[in-house]
């Protein structure tokens, strides 16, 4: 089923003629192929298009008649007997309400005038032996002239050959084995103010050039003046009371174009001289094809120039000596284009797009209104340009002809019927691309790399991709991605460019490369000897999430045993990370006490100094009370408790040691009798003790109570002067 959407605009006017309604058209069919669309007579339009039949090895034609609002009036089926006659379309024109189609069979030689009167429906053919042709219909006679590869043709309205001309092009060095359709540009013929016929043909030679030539013809084909057009393909033409307008392909060799080929328009003379020649260009718009018309009132120049693509047609108003006036933009992908004569634009394409790039089959017809607009359908801003140039790479050339024998193939056999569509509205296409992409402001450490994307780019008629920074200033072109690694510490800023109907725009961002994050886990420098220990992160910039093995995320953490440790950082933009093999020296004793004491002990003062051992198995270096000994005790010379250091490794393994004194029995001799006479026997008074007591004081009493002597220390004895004999306390 062929789904058909229309868009209706309103009634206004423009240049004193009442302008034309607007609308779209899509017919959702992928089995069906556009070859051309034509203005017709009153606003209305005729498409034709080819599409396989429901059986058998034919290809049907389908004539689509369009009123004014875009609405199918009558659809006609063209299907032949046992042969695809319509597999290549060459030409196809309306004069007056008859409808002529030259086709013909793929690589062949083989052609087919088609007729077909739009009212009445009634249909005839002829066949002929050419290929690659453009005819013009004589409006007042109804005579068919056709311009092939090498020959001039009249048909009468009949469409029975008057006679053939064929043309010498040898001379030229032009190979007509070249004039192939598959590559072969158009030949296309108009009328000039003298009745006669102005005919170009266009071809790329056996060098890759592209070459033009235009010949001025009289009524009966001979040639009055030819001229040969270097490095320009004529892809349309326009007369005027003056002389004509070529518009086509050119070249670009300029510096104001950055395009391989642009729009060239000659303004010639009658006598093909040039009278000015300018350049139309669009930044990142390719040429692909374009036309030209001049408006009813004669005013102004309306031209169409397309490009390949998504986004693709600048329709532009000129004034007679080719200024821009105004233009328009529309989004139809490699379209088909005629122009009204109220100066409406008709299109016509195969193939939409998404938002993506993807292109699928779907046939769209639009017609503008005399301002370029279709009714709630967009348009768009474009930036075509154009420069005054001078064109000087042509020449004339001599021409010779003669009549040949005239000659025509056998009819075949077709049939014609009618079929009906369903329509809905329809207006379906991307909005206009943007240069944004994502992701735009950024941070990134050095060392990373940054890909960005921008889904504009997709639909865009080019684009560019320029990164500064330190010591980077590069371009990439055409891609939609753009992908970047950085090394250096700096700000960069990446700016991309798109462009659409010649227009540019563009998207910046700056990114930020930081130096690369550094972060390091801090510990006491003194060897690890028992567990707890603290560690602590340090970096060069504040954290914003941080994550030990332990699975704890705080800066600092206390570690209960020995083992391997690791933290993992970002300060949001880069990460680092660090590790740390903790070992406790007490975790490599084996479970073996690293110091051993004897019990707290008790000793008799008099026995003093105590001497301390302190035994290890690991080391024989020890502190008592902070003084070092190395295999050697320590005299312990007063009670108390004493610290004792076992030192390992460099570390420090404490205990305590209490030594408790006592005065211990002392065995005392007190002597019960002693005679100082002075004979050097027992003559003095003393107690009598060994080594291990201290006299102190001595007191010696009468029986009475009376103090009779007191002695201190060295003088502790008592001579027992003066005393009488008898007993004492």
């Amino acid at each position: 089923m062929w789904t058909i959407a229309v868009v209706l605009s309103f009634v206004a006017m423009f240049d004193g003629i009442a302008q034309k309604t607007s609308y779209q058209i899509s017919i959702d069919d992928n089995d069906k192929h556009l070859w051309f669309v034509l203005p017709w007579k009153d606003g209305k339009a005729v498409a034709i298009l080819t599409g396989p039949p429901l059986a058998g090895p034919s290809v049907w034609t389908y004539v689509l008649e369009l009123s004014s609002d875009g609405v199918p009036t009558r659809v006609t089926r063209i299907s032949t007997i046992g042969i695809s006659s319509f597999f290549w379309m060459s030409d196809a024109a309306i004069s007056g309400d008859k409808l002529f189609i030259l086709s013909g069979l793929q690589a062949s030689a083989y052609a087919r005038l088609l007729i077909l009167d739009l009212e009445s429906g009634d249909f005839w053919s002829e066949g002929f032996e050419f290929v690659n042709a453009q005819f013009l219909v004589n409006d007042q006679t109804e005579r068919v002239i056709i311009f092939s590869s090498t020959n001039y043709i009249e048909l009468d309205s009949n469409g029975d050959m008057v006679f053939n001309r064929e043309y010498d092009l040898v001379s030229l060095s032009i190979d007509p084995s070249l004039s192939l359709p598959s590559w072969q540009q158009p030949i296309s013929i108009v009328r000039d103010t003298m009745k006669g016929f102005v005919a170009f043909k266009s071809f790329q030679n056996s060098a890759g050039e592209l070459e033009s030539f235009l010949h001025h013809l009289d009524q009966d084909g001979d040639v009055l003046k030819s001229l040969r057009l270097k490095n320009f393909r004529v892809d349309a033409i326009q007369t005027d009371s003056d002389g004509l307008y070529l518009v086509g392909k050119h070249i670009s060799n300029y510096a104001f174009s950055n395009n391989t080929y642009d729009l060239l328009v000659l303004k010639l003379r009658w006598d093909f001289t040039v009278e000015w020649s300018r350049v139309y260009f669009a930044e990142e718009f390719e040429y692909n094809t374009s036309t030209i018309v001049l408006s009813p009132s004669q005013k102004e120049l309306i031209l169409s120039y397309s490009t390949y693509g998504a986004f693709p047609v600048i329709f532009a108003r000129l004034t007679r000596d080719g200024e821009i006036k105004s233009q328009t933009g529309y989004p139809l992908y490699q379209p088909l284009l005629e122009l009204f004569f109220d100066n409406s634009l008709l299109m016509g394409t195969n193939l939409n797009f998404d938002s993506l790039g993807n292109t699928f089959p779907q046939v769209i017809i639009s017609k503008t209104d005399t301002l370029g607009q279709i009714e709630n359908c967009p348009t768009y801003v474009t930036c075509l340009q154009e420069e005054e140039v001078s064109y000087q790479d042509y020449e004339f050339v001599t021409v010779t002809s003669e009549i040949v024998e005239t000659y025509e193939v056998e009819d075949e056999n077709f049939v014609l019927d009618t079929t009906q569509f369903e329509t809905r509205e329809f207006c379906e296409f991307p909005g206009a691309p943007a240069a944004d992409f994502f992701p735009g402001d950024t941070i990134l450490c050095s060392g990373d790399s940054l890909h960005v994307f921008s889904q504009g780019a997709l639909i865009s008629n080019g684009n560019q991709w320029h990164l500064t920074g330190p010591g980077v200033d590069t371009f990439i072109v055409g891609s939609s991605s753009f992908r970047w690694y950085f090394q250096e510490v700096g700000i960069y800023m990446l700016k991309h460019v798109i462009w659409s109907l010649g227009c540019a725009s563009e998207f910046s961002s700056s990114i930020e490369v930081l130096a690369p994050l550094s972060v390091s886990i801090q510990h006491s420098s003194k060897p690890q000897c028992t567990p707890p220990i603290g560690m602590t992160l340090h970096s060069n910039r504040p954290l914003t999430n941080l994550t030990w093995s332990t699975g704890d995320t705080t800066a600092a953490i206390n570690i209960l045993q020995g083992g391997h440790y690791s933290v993992t950082a970002t300060d949001g933009y880069c990460d680092a990370t660090d590790s740390i093999d903790v070992v406790f020296v007490s975790e490599t004793l084996g479970g073996q006490p690293p110091l051993e004491l004897p019990p707290d002990t008790t000793v008799c003062r008099q026995h003093l100094p105590y001497m301390l051992s302190p035994q290890s198995s690991f080391t024989d270096s020890f502190l008592v009370n902070g003084r070092l000994h190395v295999n050697s005790p320590a005299a312990l010379s007063r009670p108390g408790d004493y610290e004792v250091v076992a030192l390992i490794e460099g570390c420090a393994f404490p205990d305590t040691f209490r030594l408790d004194t006592s005065a211990c029995h002392v065995k005392v001799y007190f002597p019960n009798a002693f005679s100082p006479n002075g004979d050097g026997i027992n003559d003095v008074y003393r107690p009598l003790a060994g080594d291990d007591a201290e006299m102190l004081e001595l007191w010696i009493f009468d029986r009475w109570g009376g103090l009779r002597h007191h002695g201190e220390a060295a003088k502790i004895e008592w001579d027992g002067r003066g005393a009488p004999p008898g007993t004492y306390v």
